[in-house]
Formats: C-alpha cells, sequence, structure tokens
C-alpha cells in the first residue's frame, strides 16, 4: 500500500516544494528501510499499534490449565493464512484449538493456491475449508467488526500458544501490528507466520522467543509454504508432547 498510493504522491510533493532530503520525513510501520534509501526523503519507522492494548498491560494472567494446543485468529482471508489453515486441517490441528475464520472467496484461494502455493492444496483440501468458513468463537461478525485492541482473556488462559498469523508474508516487508504484541501482553509463547525475520526483528527489540523449546529455524524460511509447513510440525510435535503431559497426569 506504502509504495502503490503513498509515495508517488509524496515524492510530487517534494518536487513541488524543492525541499532538501533531510527536510523530508517520511514516517511508517515498515521496518525494512533499505529499499527507501536512494529516495529523496528520510525514512523513520513508527509502530502505534502496541498502544492499542495499553488497557491491559498490568492484567493479571491466571494460573489455570490449559485444554487447547493453540490459539489463532484470522479475521481477513490472506494467502498466508488460508494456506496454513488448510495445512492444520489436513494434519487435524484444528480440532485442539480455538480459531476464528473470515469470509472465504474460493476464486481467490484457487488463484492463491496456483500462483503462490504452488498447487500444494489439493481439490480436497479446498472443498474442506469451506467447513470453517466464517467462524468465530466469539465475535458476531468478523467482516464489520475488526477487534484488532479488544483480547477475550479467555482464549488466552485456556490455550497453550498463541499461533499469530501477521498481516503481511512477502519477503520485501517487516511489519508488526498489534496482533504479534497480544500474546506477549498475555505472557504467552507464541509462533508468528508473518514476513521472514520476524522475530529477529523482535530480538533486535531486546523480546525473548522460544528457540529453546521449538526450532524458530522457520523465521529465516522465505518460501510461503516450507515456512508454513515449518511451522506446522513444530505444532504436531508440540501436540504430541501435550498429549504426553496429559497422559502423565491422568495415570498420576
Amino acid at each position: 500500500g506504502v509504495q502503490t498510493c503513498a509515495l508517488p504522491i509524496f515524492n510530487e510533493l517534494i518536487k513541488k516544494l524543492d525541499l532538501p532530503k533531510e527536510q523530508m520525513i517520511f514516517v511508517h510501520a515498515d521496518y525494512n528501510i533499505e529499499k527507501f534509501i536512494n529516495e529523496p526523503f528520510v525514512v523513520k519507522t513508527s509502530e502505534p499499534f502496541v498502544f492499542w492494548l495499553r488497557k491491559y498491560k498490568n492484567y493479571n494472567v491466571q494460573e489455570k490449565e490449559f485444554d487447547k494446543l493453540f490459539l489463532l485468529y484470522n479475521r481477513a482471508a490472506r494467502p498466508h493464512r488460508i494456506l496454513l489453515l488448510s495445512l492444520l486441517q489436513k494434519n487435524n490441528l484444528l480440532t485442539n484449538s480455538i480459531v476464528s475464520t473470515g469470509k472465504l472467496d474460493f476464486e481467490y484461494i484457487k488463484q492463491w493456491n496456483k500462483n503462490i502455493y504452488n498447487n500444494e492444496l489439493t481439490e480436497h483440501d479446498l472443498n474442506n475449508l469451506k467447513t470453517i468458513e466464517n467462524y468465530s468463537p466469539d465475535i458476531d461478525d468478523l467482516e464489520q467488526y475488526n477487534p484488532a485492541s479488544y483480547i477475550n482473556t479467555d482464549h488466552y488462559e485456556s490455550t497453550f500458544l498463541s499461533l499469530v498469523t501477521e498481516t503481511l508474508y512477502e519477503s520485501n516487508i517487516t511489519f508488526l501490528s498489534e496482533k504479534i504484541y497480544k500474546p506477549i501482553v498475555m505472557q504467552q509463547p507464541f509462533i508468528v507466520l508473518g514476513n521472514p525475520g520476524l522475530l529477529e526483528l523482535l530480538h533486535k527489540k531486546g523480546y525473548r522467543t522460544f528457540n529453546e523449546f521449538w526450532d524458530e529455524s522457520y523465521d529465516g524460511e522465505t518460501n510461503l509454504v516450507i515456512r508454513t509447513k515449518k511451522i506446522v510440525s513444530i505444532l504436531l510435535r508440540s501436540e504430541e508432547h501435550t498429549s504426553e503431559l496429559q497422559s502423565h497426569h491422568d495415570l498420576v
């Protein structure tokens, strides 16, 4: 959006005003600023989304046993989200989760499968997606209402980890939204499917993630299908491990 809409307008303004580069500052939320190095303006990254959640900063997370493996919110249908949902469904992982999905446009999904997923999804996979379309466990109308600044605390307390599908997945952008900060605020482990390098960016910002518990090499994988499959593999191993722990708990 920035490159196709705002930048031409901004560049035209610079020409009209005839200002030196250091006096024109372009503020946006993309941390991948190297691509702007030859532009006639200075780039500064702004990240307002974390402040949307400030009312939860003192929330006291309750100590209680989770009964689901992961929490996964998907309001808008985007290529990376649909691929992940389908692969989770194929591996029978959605039954052990709290999941929301928005309305699905299957003409778009078929194009994504051909042009982005390299036909990874079968016709059977595509048909199965219809069973999870337009469903939310807490919001009546995801098309009309965007719960960006809302946290359902019960969902976080009843799941082991958050599976975060960020807004974007492309390799030429590094973008963090409120989605990644919700599990951080709720002190919950997370796996994120977004732009490659998001975990690396969080490390630079001072956050610790979870590479001592599972393989986070998915963060550096630029191929969307491979990156998504790596994440599904982590969840399969996590489900197996939590099942073992539950079995042990039942025997005690």
